[in-house]
């Protein structure tokens, strides 16, 4: 994964981000390393978060969701705040101690908007 060029971001069952490529890192603003150990709602959009969580707990309840092995158009959140468009396609896998492991390959880094309302900034 990390020698990947395909921007790639693992996370564990309790929501953590536990590895990301150079690509990843770099489509978001980061450095890979900085992102090891951050929530995953680190780069979700505010406006999506309770989202996000609310379906993430669903699926560790009940096993069912409605994004895995689909490709998915979203923004995502930029270190600098900003929002980029990307699609992203999450497979689950188990890790060696039997826990779920969520890996997501992104595609995108389209601007989206600047004020996380999904829409562009009114201009005067």
């Amino acid at each position: 994964m990390q020698e990947s060029s395909t921007p790639t971001i693992a996370a564990d069952d309790g929501n953590r981000i536990i590895a990301a490529n150079t690509a990843a890192a770099d489509l978001q603003g980061w450095h890979a390393g900085d992102l090891i150990g951050q929530r995953i709602t680190a780069i979700i959009p505010e406006h999506l978060r309770e989202r996000h969580i609310a379906a993430f707990t669903s699926l560790l309840l009940t096993g069912q969701s409605h994004i895995l092995g689909r490709q998915v158009t979203m923004p995502a959140l930029h270190r600098d705040g900003r929002l980029i468009e990307i699609s992203l396609c999450i497979q689950t896998q188990e890790a060696t101690d039997g826990r779920s492991v969520f890996v997501a390959r992104l595609t995108g880094g389209n601007r989206s908007s600047s004020n996380g309302t999904g829409t562009a900034p009114a201009t005067g």
